[in-house]
Order: structure tokens, then C-alpha cells, then sequence
């Protein structure tokens, strides 16, 4: 690291993520030596920066307190290192929290095109792309185009499906109004003819799996891209669009290409 420490890197990136493994991921590291190095930052400052409670990690409040005071100063020097090693320019992206779960989704799809992306927590002059559940009127028109675009959700199951159980992950329960999944699975009864219940999951990997088995139904975002193997799978999969619409609000800076974001929230064909 030219400007950046290994370990502030590791720290910002779990803070982000709050995920060993994800971190891992990113920083293309395994997840032991996240956590080794987590744990080497913490005795250096003598204070914990992470607990687990209820199976969820989360900053304590010395961590938030350090996490506040860095990670501005921290992206602004990354930035300046990727692009003095690469010599070319690095995207920097806002996402709401209420869309953070769509931070992998996204990484991998400016990932496909060979574009060098950092995740900001704050959205200010230098932010290049902000993707927020609200408008931002105190943005110059000068200075950022924007889209409207939409969040859509599916339901997945398999004709031979007869468990009651209607899958639906955590990260999305708070944006789908619970009458509306109430008048979802009612419409699966009288569809199927098999009553469920809703069971909001935090594994998508066992939401699939039970899809797959025929043991449940689930619900996905379009941009999800499990679902969108699903359209292209040997399975014999009946994939519904359900009658959501939830706006995102896009806004590019014109330093950079909008068309770069045109193709990321399009409706799976």
C-alpha cells in the first residue's frame, strides 16, 4: 500500500461489508487472515472495533467512532493509489443503506467490464454514481444526469413444489409491503392451490437450494444474479414477475459515461 495500511484496508472493508467473507473476497485474502488482521488492529489500539450479537456483526461504538473519522480520508487516498498504479480512473459509487444489498450485484457487473469501482458511504462532490430510494434535489442538473429506474421482484418455484413456505431473504422483507406478501401467497393458493406461509431468510444459498429441491417458493430481486442463472438453467423453473414496482434513483456525474450504468437494473428477458 502506498498511502493505506493493510490493515486500515481490511478494517474499512469489513466495516463496509460487515462480513469476514466478504472482505475476504475483496480484498482477495482468505478469511482468517481478515480476521488476524482484524484482531492485530485491535490490540494495537487496545479497544475492540467489531462484537457478533445475534449472529450479526456490527461496529462497536469505537469502531463507528474510527470508521467516521477514516473512511472519507481513506477512499480519497485509495482512489489516488489504484489510479497512480493503473494509471486510469476509478469510479466512485453511493448506495443508499436501503440498497446496500445490491453492492454485490453491482460490483460484479462493473467488474464484468473491467472497470475499477470503491463503494462510499458518503455521497459528496467526488461521488461519480448515487443510487438512492429518494431524489436528490440538491444536486446540480449542471453536473449530474438522472435516471429513474426500477427494482422489480420475481417468484421462483418449481411445478412440483409442496412445501408452504414462501422464501424471502432479510435484505428485502423492508422494501415489499407485508399485505402485499400477504396478497402474494394468497394468489400462490389460489394459483397452486397450496396455502405457505412467509419465511424471511438471512442464507440465500438455502432459499435456492429449497427451489431447486422443490421444497419452497422464493422471492428475488430481478438484479439478483441467481436469478438470472435461473433463467438460463436446465431446471424447469416457473419464474413470475410480481406486481412491485420500487423506484431507484440513479444520478451519474458527466465527468463519466452514462451509458456505463444503461444496461445494470434492465428486467431479466
Amino acid at each position: 500500500m502506498m498511502f493505506t495500511s493493510r490493515e486500515l484496508n481490511t478494517f474499512i472493508s469489513v466495516a463496509e461489508k460487515m462480513s469476514i467473507k466478504l472482505a475476504a473476497e475483496d480484498l482477495n485474502i482468505t478469511s482468517p487472515a481478515v480476521c488476524s488482521m482484524i484482531k492485530k488492529l485491535e490490540r494495537r489500539i487496545d479497544n475492540k472495533l467489531f462484537v457478533f450479537e445475534n449472529n450479526k456483526m456490527i461496529l462497536t461504538q469505537y469502531g463507528k467512532r474510527i470508521y467516521s473519522l477514516t473512511e472519507g480520508h481513506f477512499h480519497t487516498l485509495r482512489s489516488l493509489e489504484i489510479k497512480m498504479k493503473n494509471n486510469k480512473d476509478i469510479i466512485k459509487i453511493f448506495i443508499s443503506a436501503e440498497y446496500l444489498f445490491l453492492s454485490p450485484f453491482i460490483i460484479n457487473q462493473f467488474k464484468k467490464k473491467s472497470i475499477e469501482i470503491i463503494l462510499t458511504s458518503i455521497a459528496d462532490d467526488s461521488t461519480d454514481i448515487i443510487i438512492d430510494n429518494r431524489t436528490h434535489n440538491n444536486l446540480a442538473s449542471c453536473e449530474y444526469n438522472s435516471v429513474v429506474s426500477e427494482l422489480f421482484f420475481y417468484l421462483v418455484y418449481d411445478k412440483k413444489t409442496i412445501c408452504k413456505d414462501v422464501f424471502i431473504h432479510n435484505d428485502y422483507t423492508h422494501l415489499i409491503n407485508r399485505i402485499f406478501l400477504e396478497d402474494t401467497i394468497a394468489l400462490l393458493k389460489k394459483e397452486t392451490g397450496i396455502g405457505g406461509k412467509l419465511t424471511p431468510s438471512s442464507n440465500i444459498t438455502s432459499m435456492i437450494e429449497m427451489v431447486i429441491c422443490a421444497l419452497g417458493y422464493a422471492i428475488l430481486p430481478h438484479t439478483c444474479s441467481v436469478l438470472k442463472c435461473f433463467f438460463n438453467s436446465r431446471f424447469e423453473l416457473i419464474i413470475k414477475k410480481i406486481d412491485v414496482h420500487i423506484p431507484i434513483y440513479i444520478y451519474t456525474h458527466h465527468r463519466i459515461d452514462a451509458g456505463i450504468i444503461k444496461h445494470i437494473f434492465d428486467e431479466v428477458k
